[in-house]
């Protein structure tokens, strides 16, 4: 038996299962991601002219009502008591995941496809009609925290969507949504097969094999509909998914803080990119843009400075708010520190940061759920992973030390910080600001 920390996929009967096994720790984690998100309300709109914006993140909620298993009580006591529960939903896809100890591998497999698979058909009335309650007042709240709504704003504007099309919706929009639009709606998520199943466990309590085959008696139980009211194709969902351009666009906002959101298309390797972004925004030594911005001239608070997935894509992200008035001294201070941060960039310099690297993950890695970044980038770009995954597959922290010697290079690292400078004095990127 491998008693290292592992990573691993496996595909069986059409399904992609993501392993991360930690021995001896007698934990377990069930997730599943329905790589369908709120993008399906765009097609909606496109063959009806129907307005439902907002409703794959209710029906996300709803999907934790009355399943098929339980009363809405039942489950929640399961929740609370059994383990560590939650779900969320954005434009590309809606998971749901339930973590407890090795002991309730089942209830934790139950849990999540009773609600993952829950066809909403078992909700009453009164029970929609309060769901509905919580997330219209979640909208509400939404529209008075203006910095959140910005950045909720900046994809919509950005790709040219409906100005409702910001996966939480309006209010007033929310307020019109039958349970029969739900159940419509989330037999779509229920009828495609664009589905992700990360799992993290103990290997010396229970193999892979005997993981897929509870999880796949548990998803056999769970019947879709064959009564559709919209019939929607894959290719039909992926032609109302748009790229953003280089552009500059103001939206309306009254935040007493400008705020700033940048947008690049220059990932070529999420790995090394994420090293990237991580040494330009923080550790680049009095260059960075936490130096630059933020210690030296006290511009802001914060800032991010990160991949982001847009369309099922990667892109370069940069986000920041500062005073009203110093929106163009934010954007000298950015270009100012990417340049700097370039120019300087060294052989020397890499060690050092590699170095820095290596000491934080170890110390980070004294949180186990540390490990889980491996789902992510298995998500965001899962070809990224292929020249380590044999590596992953007999120990992750053997993985880690091939990725920062062998993928992220001081030669890959180099063109990826000259590939960025080069972006951003050619203004090869979009804006969007208050």
């Amino acid at each position: 038996m491998n008693t290292n920390k592992t990573f691993k996929t496996v595909e069986k009967n059409g399904k992609k299962y993501n392993f991360l096994a930690l021995p001896g720790t007698g934990f377990f984690k069930f997730e599943l991601i329905n790589l369908y998100g709120s993008n399906i309300e765009r097609v909606i709109e496109n063959k009806t002219a129907k307005n439902i914006y907002g409703i794959s993140h209710f029906i996300e909620h709803l999907s934790f009502k009355s399943p098929v298993d339980f009363t809405s009580d039942e489950l929640m006591n399961i929740g609370r008591n059994e383990g560590v529960f939650n779900a969320s939903t954005n434009h590309d896809r809606i998971n749901y995941w339930f973590k407890t100890t090795a002991s309730n591998i089942d209830t934790a497999i139950n849990f999540v496809c009773n609600v993952a698979q829950n066809d909403l058909t078992k909700i009453s009335q009164d029970e929609f009609n309060i769901e509905k309650d919580v997330v219209y007042n979640e909208a509400k709240r939404g529209q008075d925290n203006f910095q959140q709504m910005f950045y909720r704003d900046v994809k919509t504007k950005l790709l040219d969507y409906h100005i409702e099309d910001n996966v939480i919706g309006i209010p007033e929009t929310i307020d019109t949504f039958t349970l029969q639009d739900a159940i419509d709606i989330k037999n779509i998520f229920l009828s495609h097969e664009n589905i992700m199943y990360n799992i993290t466990y103990d290997n010396t309590i229970i193999d892979e094999n005997q993981i897929i085959e509870k999880i796949e008696k548990e998803l056999a139980r769970f019947k879709v509909s064959s009564k559709q009211t919209y019939k929607v194709s894959h290719k039909e969902y992926q032609e109302h998914l748009k790229l953003p351009t280089n552009k500059t666009l103001k939206v309306q906002n009254n935040s007493k803080q400008a705020m700033t959101s940048i947008v690049m298309d220059g990932v070529e390797n999420t790995l090394v990119m994420s090293a990237t972004l991580n040494y330009l925004s923080q550790l680049a030594t009095d260059t960075s843009l936490n130096d630059i911005i933020r210690i030296k001239n006290g511009l802001t608070y914060g800032i991010q400075f990160r991949t982001q997935i847009i369309s099922y894509k990667p892109y370069i992200t940069f986000a920041c708010d500062v005073t009203r008035g110093n929106e163009n001294k934010l954007l000298e201070l950015f270009k100012e520190s990417i340049n700097l941060s370039a120019n300087n960039f060294s052989k020397d310099k890499y060690d050092k940061y590699m170095k820095t690297m290596s000491l934080k993950r170890t110390i980070g890695n004294l949180n186990l759920a540390s490990y889980e970044i491996w789902f992510g980038f298995n998500y965001i770009q899962a070809k990224d992973l292929d020249p380590v995954r044999q590596i992953l597959e007999n120990n992750i922290d053997d993985g880690y030390k091939f990725v920062h010697s062998k993928i992220i290079s001081y030669v890959q690292m180099y063109d990826a910080i000259q590939n960025i400078k080069q972006l951003v004095n050619n203004d090869k990127f979009a804006k969007v600001y208050n």
